[in-house]
């Protein structure tokens, strides 16, 4: 039991390294391309419009869209700051604040399932997590109810925490453990099907532990489905970035030169 405890607890450790792996690299890439940005549209670009209102030089349409753009970034910058320092200030506070108000604290949990391509992996990485648990304990000879009730503790999203419990009342109700989880919508159809399979057979802890490991194989899938797509298309967006910045800063001194000539 030690063993599969350890296995289960290295498999989510592994899949955690590659899921920070596939983010890190483009959220560096967007970082450094974006302070690039602000630093030249703040520091770099300030210095040289007054040369060109004083040499009369009209300025192009990029270039007067990136003064633009920092007009209207000024106050937005200044905000995230704030935010950002109101949050490490206040983060003891926001935490307990937010823990004193389960509903509150359940919606906030649902965001991580809604966002696009990152939701999908988010809810396999929680629905292994909750079946590999559900296993261990049930061949250990916990019962079923018990075992709802200690993973409540370890399935890391109140949201799903709070369904997990709604099932454990449901089955001490007498429902089915199918119908517990499909009711309290635990589950994915596929995997309510196998489990299903599980409980007619008497091999509920088997049934968990293999769909448990179908879902870490779709997880490992997806990241490197994730990691092949985001990496091009995050050097195609720094590439839009880096050229509008160029035209915009090289089409002035251009016009400049051509008013000498």
């Amino acid at each position: 039991i030690l063993s599969r405890l350890a296995d289960a607890l290295e498999r989510e450790v592994e899949l955690r390294k590659r899921l920070i792996s596939v983010i890190t690299y483009p959220t560096v890439l967007l970082i450094v391309c974006l302070l690039g940005t602000l630093g030249f549209m703040f520091f770099v670009l300030p210095t040289l419009i007054p040369l060109f209102e004083d040499l009369a030089v009209e300025l192009p349409l990029p270039t007067k869209i990136l003064l633009a753009s920092r007009e209207a970034l000024l106050p937005v910058v200044g905000l995230v700051i704030l935010l950002i320092i109101l949050y490490f200030t206040l983060r003891d506070r926001i935490s307990d604040y937010i823990h004193s108000r389960p509903m509150l604290e359940r919606r906030l949990a649902s965001i991580p399932f809604h966002i696009p391509v990152v939701g999908v992996v988010y809810d396999k990485l929680v629905t292994a997590r909750v079946l590999y648990s559900l296993s261990t304990m049930l061949d250990v000879g916990i019962t079923l109810n018990q075992a709802l009730a200690r993973t409540e503790v370890t399935a890391g999203n109140a949201l799903v925490s709070f369904r997990l419990g709604k099932a454990r009342m449901d089955l001490a109700d007498g429902v089915g453990v199918t119908d517990c989880f499909r009711m309290n919508q635990l589950f994915s159809p596929s995997a309510l099907y196998l489990i299903s399979a599980g409980e007619e057979s008497a091999r509920l802890a088997e049934m968990f532990a293999f769909v448990a490991k179908l879902f870490d194989e779709d997880v490992e899938y997806a990241l490197q489905s994730a990691s092949s797509i985001l990496e091009p298309l995050i050097m195609v967006v720094m590439g839009v970035i880096v050229g509008f910045i160029t035209i915009a800063a090289a089409l002035p001194t251009i016009s400049l030169l051509q008013n000498f000539t």
